[in-house]
């Protein structure tokens, strides 16, 4: 989207930009011609690299005057939702996202060390500038506390695009009914089928928290609902409020580092210089799904997923959302991210 203040003519530059624009469309509208004549994978596949090349051009062009998208948007990091790597994907392909996974401005280098020193654990974790700004040591585990007090010494001017794993109230009251800046901010939630998250936070609270993992020999329902809490991971970072000062949208979990991040290339600037490949973010154990007591539970499973939508507002949120025109990946065909680039790492995934 183009930004021009009220009142002010377009400068020749963007008018030029403008009427180069309309020639890589109309490359586009050709290439649209030998897409729809496709008629093999091979053949279908090289339209759509040459498709999204042209348009591609086009983006960078609209962006040739520094310009911001109208709005901003926020990405509500929830817990094992593989938002560590949704945040450091979209730093180092995009300019201006700012996250406590991920900034653009040092996307980069954090990228290459990362790559350079698969070895050490505290660096494959994905230890980002705001927390070491924050002073932790090596091995330490900042709070996010701490890590969004960082982020606000850094400020938000600069960004497009946010993404933070702190509760719910940092969106309403830095950026909830264009308080920011008088500037528009649209959220993104990443949803996950519930009882898989469930297992994915039984995993991580069992590794990082010294409990058991998910048991399914309970003699109340009050039994196995507390068990169910005692796994949720943080899920105080949505909350319904929300929609009364945003637009809220969801995303599919198993979509987003293909369909999400080529939604997102269609409002931010990329990058000069993009890393090659991408060096995932490892922040859980992988999980030992077959040891999962609750896949042989049927009746079980649909109790969990009854009570979690029914009880926890970011799982009733999802279950509004998704299939609606509200979820992002809807209307984009499955599997058409982008190819090449950091986006290479599709196969990424949160345990």
């Amino acid at each position: 989207m183009i930004y021009q203040p009220k009142n002010s003519p377009p400068p020749t530059a963007l008018l030029a930009g403008i009427a180069i624009v309309a020639f890589f469309s109309i490359g586009s509208f050709e290439i649209g011609r030998e897409f729809g004549h496709a008629d093999s994978e091979t053949e279908l596949f090289h339209a759509r690299r040459l498709l999204r090349a042209a348009q591609s051009k086009s983006r960078n062009l609209i962006h040739c005057d520094n310009s911001h998208p109208e709005k901003m948007f926020g990405h509500i990091h929830m817990a094992k939702t593989g938002g560590s790597n949704v945040n450091g994907i979209l730093s180092a392909k995009y300019e201006r996202v700012c996250g406590n996974k991920g900034y653009s401005f040092n996307a980069y280098h954090e990228n290459a060390i990362r790559e350079n020193h698969p070895e050490n654990e505290f660096i494959k974790k994905g230890k980002t500038i705001v927390e070491i700004m924050k002073g932790s040591a090596e091995g330490a585990n900042p709070d996010a506390h701490g890590m969004t007090k960082e982020m606000e010494k850094l400020g938000f001017e600069d960004c497009d695009y946010v993404s933070h794993e702190w509760d719910w109230t940092f969106w309403r009251d830095h950026f909830g009914s264009k308080r920011f800046h008088n500037v528009d901010m649209e959220l993104h939630v990443p949803c996950r089928d519930p009882v898989e998250h469930l297992m994915s936070q039984c995993n991580h609270d069992a590794l990082h928290r010294g409990r058991v993992k998910f048991q399914c020999e309970h003699k109340t329902d009050q039994e196995l609902f507390a068990h169910i809490q005692h796994c949720l991971v943080s899920p105080d970072r949505y909350n319904n409020q929300l929609e009364q000062s945003f637009n809220v949208r969801c995303y599919d979990f198993e979509q987003q580092f293909t369909t999400y991040i080529d939604h997102m290339a269609n409002f931010l600037e990329e990058r000069r210089f993009e890393p090659e490949h991408y060096s995932k973010k490892e922040t859980n154990s992988p999980r030992d799904r077959d040891s999962e007591c609750i896949w042989d539970r049927p009746n079980l499973m649909e109790k969990a997923r009854k009570y979690l939508i029914e009880n926890v507002q970011y799982y009733n949120f999802c279950n509004r959302c998704m299939g609606t025109e509200k979820e992002i990946t809807r209307s984009v065909g499955e599997g058409e991210g982008q190819d090449g680039g950091v986006v290479a790492v599709a196969a990424v995934a949160s345990n």
